[in-house]
C-alpha cells in the first residue's frame, strides 16, 4: 500500500522514451506493536 509517492522531472519527456527505475530501501521505521511500518525509498530513474 502506497501512502504518498510523487515524480519529480528536470526535463521533458520524449514521446517515445524508454524510462527505467530502481527504487531503494532508505529506512523503514517500525510504529510500534499494531501500527505497522513506515518506510521511505530512493528510487532514481533514468531515460
Amino acid at each position: 500500500m502506497h501512502g504518498e509517492q510523487c515524480v519529480r522531472l528536470f526535463q521533458p519527456l520524449r514521446a517515445a522514451a524508454t524510462i527505467i527505475g530502481l527504487t531503494r530501501a532508505k529506512a523503514i521505521v517500525d510504529k510500534g506493536e499494531g501500527k505497522g511500518r513506515a518506510g521511505l525509498d530512493n528510487a532514481p530513474a533514468t531515460f
